[in-house]
């Protein structure tokens, strides 16, 4: 995280861009929101989570403390060279009043280890896509040291249930600072 100059929290003008965005991009639902969450509550559908993935979420987690940052609140990385990143929250989906992981598994997971028991997550409320895969529990996601690919990560893997939330986070499109 060499060459930071500030995180800071998102304007609301940011956050509707944001939300916004993800709306055009998945058609899931028309109802998404930021929302405070008990994480405990949250479905993971993975049953692996990375080793050099949980580092970094880890320190993203002492970034957010460290700048005052509401986990997951979304928020901005300036860096010295002018660039900036505007970082989502974890996506969750709401499927009948339960919470499934769509993305942010490694930042939930280490939430959990720390104890740590609300954050901020994007919501997509009443989602209608089906599951890539059958629920898991918490207490029976491993740590792994290598990425597995989805036939492997996912139960009962099904392929048309990925919504691609993670590569288009990840993606140029969405990594470029999306301002005023």
């Amino acid at each position: 995280m060499e060459g930071i100059l500030s995180f800071r929290r998102c304007t609301d003008k940011e956050i509707t861009r944001l939300i916004s965005v993800f709306q055009i991009q998945f058609q899931t639902s028309s109802n998404w929101h930021i929302e405070k969450v008990d994480i405990r509550k949250i479905i993971p559908l993975c049953k692996h989570v990375y080793s050099d993935r949980l580092d970094f979420a880890r320190k993203s987690i002492l970034k957010c403390i460290q700048y005052g940052i509401p986990l997951f609140y979304p928020y901005v990385v300036e860096y010295d060279n002018g660039d900036s990143h505007l970082i989502a929250p974890p996506i969750v989906e709401e499927r009948n009043q339960l919470l499934f992981l769509g993305d942010g598994m490694h930042r939930i997971y280490s939430l959990l280890e720390l104890n740590i028991s609300t954050a901020s997550v994007l919501v997509t409320h009443d989602c209608t896509l089906p599951l890539p895969g059958m629920p898991q529990v918490w207490s029976n996601v491993k740590e792994n040291s290598i990425q597995l690919p989805c036939d492997m990560n996912f139960e009962n893997f099904f392929k048309q249930g990925l919504t691609g939330y993670s590569k288009f986070c990840n993606s140029n499109v969405f990594w470029e600072y999306m301002g005023a």
